[in-house]
């Protein structure tokens, strides 16, 4: 995939007791940038889709209305990024501190295998990252050291020669602020007061 510079992508996992699935397209290099652009569609259980396209990204709620409007590429922040000349591991690593997060870095056993700690007590996200393959392979999510959620990825290696549909999101009205790293967040805390008040 990083030979071809793009790829598309699925994601698969839960917090809380939310499913979550959702796919996209994520291009490795400048100049594939333009032809295989970046865009996500994320759906947290039946409540809520997150949409993300160079124009805009928005989210919706189950009658399709739109919640918010922030800038393209807001969602995603917090996990793979498309091409901007650093490393995942990097893109991480800069996206937890420009959102004042604190973080800490450990190589695994596998020393191609990297886990990146990102505080923002009482929750918390832990990174899988593969250095050779330079992807984000899983996030956990943490609430007062208890897990409650886990999204894997799972990239696409041979890719046909027609990449997945998305639809373009018309962004007509002001967007909010980019979050960063923060809408993760505000999901985990979404998912632990539902649990606590459901």
């Amino acid at each position: 995939m990083h030979q071809r510079g793009w790829t598309t992508f699925k994601v698969h996992g839960r917090l809380g007791n939310k499913r979550v699935m959702g796919y996209g397209q994520l291009p490795f290099t400048a100049s594939q940038a333009q032809e295989h652009e970046p865009w996500l569609v994320l759906e947290m259980g039946t409540s809520l889709t997150y949409q993300d396209t160079p124009e805009g990204a928005q989210i919706r709620d189950a009658q399709n209305r739109i919640q918010a409007r922030y800038p393209g590429g807001s969602f995603f922040a917090g996990l793979g990024r498309p091409w901007a000349g650093l490393h995942a591991l990097d893109t991480v690593r800069r996206d937890a501190a420009a959102s004042g997060y604190s973080f800490t870095t450990e190589v695994g056993p596998e020393t191609d295998k990297v886990r990146v700690q990102v505080d923002a007590k009482p929750f918390g996200l832990i990174y899988h990252i593969d250095l050779d393959d330079d992807r984000v392979d899983s996030v956990e999510f943490f609430k007062s050291g208890q897990s409650i959620g886990l999204w894997e990825f799972e990239y696409e290696q041979a890719v046909e020669s027609r990449s997945l549909r998305f639809s373009r999101v018309n962004q007509t009205a002001q967007s909010g602020k980019m979050p960063g790293m923060n809408w993760l967040f505000r999901e985990i805390n979404r998912e632990a007061d539902r649990a606590v008040n459901p």
